[in-house]
């Protein structure tokens, strides 16, 4: 599939759930898997889907289901035409501690019958960078219809410059703006 910069909407072509964890993103000849894609700043290793009223990130294409997904630059996506090994349910998640150098916030906002599912969160990590970085999220294109959303703004950006997560590094004085 190719992938131009900025929000790319993608399907899955099979009729099962291909193995996500196997798509290649290919770029001027060089073909790298999701995670090693994303680290070169080719792509945003996640994955919207519409669904209950409102975005959700999913970890996996569904046969025959549409999905949001973010490039950095003009690339190629390959989906490998191999089924997915479903995860054994009940796989415990890690989580850390909030500390002084990690930290993060979850937002949620409603309005009448309107609400987000989409988190929307900002923080302090000590490994983020100044501006866009894998600690950050894209806000997804805006659904047709009634919604409301509440992403933060960076018009300096080049691709994107609404944000779900806004996560930044350690800093004498920090602000966030929202919209």
């Amino acid at each position: 599939l190719p992938l131009k910069p900025g929000w790319n909407m993608i399907g899955c072509p099979f009729s099962f759930a291909p193995d996500w964890s196997r798509v290649i993103i290919r770029k001027d000849g060089v073909s790298k898997n999701l995670r090693d894609a994303a680290a070169s700043g080719w792509v945003m290793n996640m994955l919207y889907q519409y669904a209950e009223g409102g975005y959700q990130l999913v970890d996996r294409m569904e046969a025959w289901s549409g999905y949001w997904f973010a490039a950095l630059t003009g690339c190629e996506m390959i989906i490998p035409k191999v089924s997915a090994i479903q995860a054994a349910p009940g796989q415990a998640s890690t989580t850390s501690a909030a500390n002084n150098e990690n930290w993060q916030i979850d937002l949620h906002v409603s309005s009448g019958k309107y609400y987000s599912n989409l988190s929307t969160r900002f923080g302090i990590n000590s490994n983020a960078c100044p501006g866009m970085d894998m600690a950050d999220r894209p806000e997804p294109p805006e659904p047709q219809g009634g919604f409301v959303a509440l992403y933060f703004t960076h018009p300096e950006e080049q691709v994107f410059n609404r944000f779900a997560w806004d996560i930044k590094p350690m800093a004498s004085s920090t602000t966030w703006e929202f919209e």
